[in-house]
C-alpha cells in the first residue's frame, strides 16, 4: 500500500512530499522532497499513484473544505450588512472544534486565516492529480482494502505529535527540535539514513512525513471518525483524521 504525505502550501516551493509504505506497526519512508514546482509535484506524485501495485492513500496537511455557516452567510450578504452567526461558527469547522475538544489543539481557521490560500492550492493539486492519474480520488472515510484505488485524507501534523506527547514548540524553525521529533517517532516512522537529512532540511519535508504517520493511524483504524451527528457537516466541510491521546 502506498502512502503519500503532502504538506501543502500556496507556494509550491514550500510544499513537502513524502512517500511510504506500511511496514508492520509502522511506516517505512521511501522518498522525500520539497521545494519543487507544481508541475514536478504533480508528475512525481502522479507517477507514484499510477505505478502503485496496491491502494494509495494521499494524506494532505490542508483544510479540504470551508465552514457551512460561512457559505450560507456570504451567499446572502451585501456590503455593509451584519453577519448573524457567531465568529466561531463562521470561521471554524465542526472538525476544528472536535480536534480542539479531543486534543486541546486548535487548528488554523480556514475561514479567517491565510490558510485559506493553502486550502485552495491543495484542492487544485488534488484535482490535478485526478487528471494526471485518471482516478476519482475521493475523500476516504474508512481504511482502504487491498482492491481499493486511491483516496485522500485531511491530516494535521501537530495532532500527530500532540497525541504522542512529542510536540516540540518551535520545531518548524529549529532543526535540532526536528531531530528530536524524528527520534521520538523512531518506533513508528522508519526513515533510511539516506533520506533522514532530506526529511530534516525543511519543516515542510518533516511535516510531510508526519502526514504519513497520520495515514498509518487511519489505515490501522486508530483515528476518530465523525460522530453520527457530525457526519453531514463532515461531508460538506471536511474532516481531520486524528488519533486520540488514549490510543
Amino acid at each position: 500500500m502506498l502512502l503519500v504525505g503532502i504538506d501543502c502550501a500556496a507556494d509550491p516551493r514550500n510544499v513537502g512530499v513524502s512517500f511510504g509504505t506500511l511496514a508492520g506497526n509502522g511506516v517505512r519512508v521511501t522518498g522525500v522532497f520539497s521545494g519543487q514546482s507544481r508541475e514536478t509535484i504533480v508528475d512525481r506524485v502522479g507517477q507514484a499513484i499510477r505505478t502503485s501495485a496496491g491502494p494509495c492513500l494521499l494524506c494532505l496537511d490542508a483544510p479540504l473544505g470551508w465552514p457551512q455557516a460561512l457559505g450560507v452567510e456570504l451567499a446572502a450578504h451585501t456590503a455593509g450588512g451584519p453577519l448573524a452567526s457567531p465568529a466561531d461558527q463562521l470561521f471554524a469547522r465542526e472538525t476544528d472544534r472536535f480536534v480542539r475538544q479531543v486534543l486541546g489543539k486548535r487548528p488554523l481557521e480556514v475561514g479567517a486565516n491565510f490558510i485559506a490560500r493553502t486550502a485552495r492550492a491543495a484542492l487544485g493539486l488534488l484535482e490535478s492529480l485526478r487528471e494526471a492519474t485518471n482516478q476519482p480520488i475521493p475523500l476516504g472515510w474508512e481504511p482502504l482494502g487491498e482492491h481499493d484505488g486511491c483516496a485522500a485524507l485531511e491530516t494535521y501534523p501537530a495532532a500527530v505529535l500532540t497525541c504522542r506527547g512529542l510536540l516540540q514548540p518551535g520545531y518548524k524553525k529549529d532543526r535540532a527540535k526536528r531531530e528530536q521529533v524524528l527520534d521520538g517517532l523512531a518506533d513508528e516512522l522508519h526513515i533510511p539514513d539516506t533520506l533522514r537529512d532530506t526529511a530534516l532540511t525543511t519543516e515542510h519535508a518533516l511535516d510531510s512525513t508526519l502526514c504519513l504517520v497520520a495515514g498509518m493511524d487511519f489505515q490501522r483504524g486508530l483515528t476518530l471518525a465523525p460522530p453520527e451527528e457530525l457526519m453531514e457537516a463532515a461531508e460538506k466541510e471536511g474532516w481531520i483524521w486524528i488519533k486520540p491521546n488514549s490510543i
